[in-house]
């Protein structure tokens, strides 16, 4: 096979704004300056079709709507959707077969492909689970699934150093930004008003209502909560029970609206429960560059990430009494932009720059 071929399987709609498809946009464009031919598989809720443009082919694959359920439920409709967008792909030749977890059942799935095979994890989900008894047979099927894999891709170094304690050697690919995002956020107005913000999902995992009730208790300072998720109705019914003024719940924004939001914020704010250690929510990439002083109840990867930043305070999660005295604080002592943050994030995370790797760390093998 003379020509560079890879197929990249993800179960996000690639039309989808998404941190998943962020960084799967990113690898696609990289490759496909390096002259690759690239076919990518994915899902729709529209109908099946095929859009091709140039070296890039995109097969969507309908499925209905995954309803979020119990454990078992999901698992099943996991494992349909892996098994049906590798099915997609049969008879269409590559040299590398690229899957992006968190679908974590394409790791067993994906080893009928013939090819060599690369994984890109952005979450250990099977860490996440609860139950100790599903966590320890998910994990030794992932752990297995994995010797069938050429190349290990991962997002921060405690996925590398999870990796490299059971004998598997991998790279990292930090999420980061976008360029064009980059540029265009250092290059905004910043009006410094006595707001807070948070951007992105409002679901368990976040536990907004911390932020919520920091708000109740601070009425003389706005707070904008932007996004959506499985959480968002609870917080508005809390929101509207008890008559709080002074929070602006706007739901899901496109990108350049959200930027009106960062130029009018004083502090950003973010959360993430410990049981995701592992995880950068990469809303905080984003958060650096703007330079803004930044809150966030959360511990490992993240933090660590955060202790690298100027103007970054960090509280257990669920610490409602200090993220108010951060927030008090910062307010009080007005605090401005930090450059240094900025430099930080440019000099280390910018998307592009850190997906040439995927590209180093495959042209050996073609």
């Amino acid at each position: 096979m003379s020509a560079k071929i890879i197929n990249i399987f993800s179960a996000y709609n690639y039309r989808d704004i998404t941190a998943a498809n962020n960084r799967i946009k990113v690898y696609i464009d990289v490759l496909l300056s390096h002259d690759y031919k690239v076919n990518f598989f994915t899902l729709t809720q529209d109908r099946t079709y095929v859009e091709k443009k140039d070296n890039l082919t995109i097969y969507y694959i309908y499925q209905e709507e995954i309803k979020k359920t119990n454990f078992l439920k999901r698992a099943f409709q996991e494992i349909k959707i892996s098994y049906k967008l590798i099915k997609r792909a049969k008879g269409i030749k590559a040299n590398f077969s690229l899957f992006t977890i968190p679908t974590i059942f394409f790791l067993p799935i994906g080893i009928i492909r013939r090819e060599s095979k690369i994984v890109d994890i952005r979450d250990i989900q099977w860490e996440y689970l609860s139950n100790d008894f599903i966590k320890s047979i998910l994990k030794k099927i992932m752990l297995f699934s994995l010797k069938f894999y050429k190349y290990i891709v991962v997002t921060n170094n405690f996925e590398y150093n999870y990796f490299n304690n059971f004998g598997f050697s991998s790279i990292i690919i930090y999420n980061g930004i976008e360029k064009s995002k980059f540029e265009k956020i250092i290059s905004l107005d910043y009006k410094l008003k006595n707001e807070v913000t948070y951007i992105g999902n409002i679901g368990i995992a976040q536990n907004i209502m911390t932020l919520v009730k920091v708000a109740e208790q601070l009425p003389g300072i706005k707070f904008n909560i932007i996004g959506d998720g499985a959480e968002f109705h609870k917080i508005q019914k809390y929101i509207d029970e008890k008559d709080i003024k002074n929070i602006n719940l706007t739901g899901a924004l496109q990108w350049e609206k959200i930027l009106e939001y960062y130029m009018n914020s004083k502090i950003l704010f973010a959360q993430l429960d410990s049981n995701f250690k592992s995880a950068i929510p990469s809303k905080l990439y984003e958060y650096a560059s703007t330079g803004l002083p930044i809150v966030y109840g959360g511990e490992g990867e993240a933090v660590e990430l955060l202790k690298k930043l100027e103007n970054s305070y960090i509280f257990s999660p669920g610490d409602i009494k200090k993220c108010k005295e951060y927030i008090i604080k910062i307010l009080n002592k007005n605090i401005g932009i930090s450059l240094n943050n900025r430099k930080f994030i440019k000099n280390n995370f910018i998307r592009e720059d850190n997906a040439e790797k995927l590209i180093s760390f495959i042209e050996g093998e073609l």
